[in-house]
């Protein structure tokens, strides 16, 4: 799934080890902003609607998949990153069974606009964009921004080694908001992809956003899906507030549906 079209900047200094061995090292390349330490980089509260931001690329899935972590068991993203204390940063993934870990520092490319790719959190968090940075290491080894351009929910949980599931079709909008809520309910970290051609339902096509909630009337029927787009703004306007979160009918819902991917993060 990709949003946004891709920039040529590759993700600077970095590395990875498999298994249990300490990371080496990697030295910032040229043309990156200086390294700094930032303010707050894993804050206390961790929050997909403060801290998840897409930038300048279409990594969308790897986005709304760390927000649908952080809204569900915010524990396991600091369990996955640890500050090295010295501007650097591991970040644990799961290579064919095993661990691995991605040692990357905060040498972030920014433009007049500023950070090009994951943005800022609202407590000046940096956690969003050096998971970004580690996993364009580690998904491919290229250790470039491009290289996370499109991919797959399911891929960035079986990275960080939750067990997950994909759901492509259901018989219908009750049944869809319904297998949701009941994912939600049980803990479940979960999100759906858009399918192409959304028409003139106020969500972009191909694209993947975290599920944040399904709403109930007064006597627990489902009647709207509430989703957040990890742009972090609204896909189109006059929809509330320009924070993301989208709610739409279940028969919206339907419309769009292309699927939806859950994760085990309790």
């Amino acid at each position: 799934m990709t949003k946004s079209p891709p920039a040529p900047c590759t993700a600077s200094s970095g590395s990875w080890t498999r298994r249990s061995a300490a990371p080496a090292s990697g030295s910032p390349s040229r043309g990156r902003s200086a390294p700094r330490r930032p303010t707050c980089p894993i804050p206390r509260s961790i929050s997909a609607t403060r801290d998840v931001y897409q930038g300048s690329i279409g990594d969308c899935y790897l986005l709304a998949s760390l927000g649908s972590i952080a809204n569900t068991n915010s524990q396991l993203i600091r369990e996955r990153i640890a500050d090295l204390g010295d501007g650097t940063f591991a970040v644990q993934f799961t290579s064919d069974g095993a661990t691995a870990y991605v040692r990357v520092d905060a040498d972030l490319p920014v433009s007049s606009a500023g950070l090009v790719y994951a943005k800022l959190g609202r407590q000046g968090s940096l956690w969003v964009a050096i998971v970004e940075k580690a996993y364009a290491f580690f998904r491919s080894g290229q250790g470039s921004y491009a290289s996370l351009d499109n991919g797959f929910m399911a891929d960035v949980y079986d990275h960080l080694g939750l067990r997950n599931s994909s759901l492509f079709n259901v018989p219908s909008a009750q049944s869809l908001l319904q297998r949701l809520q009941s994912d939600l309910a049980s803990g479940r970290a979960v999100t759906m992809g858009t399918r192409g051609d959304c028409g003139d339902v106020p969500v972009m096509g191909a694209h993947a956003y975290m599920v944040d909630s399904v709403v109930t009337d007064a006597s627990g029927n489902v009647t709207h899906l509430r989703l957040r787009n990890p742009w972090g703004t609204d896909d189109f306007a006059g929809h509330g507030a320009d924070d993301g979160y989208i709610l739409l009918t279940a028969a919206q819902a339907m419309r769009v549906f292309w699927f939806a991917c859950s994760a085990i993060v309790r």
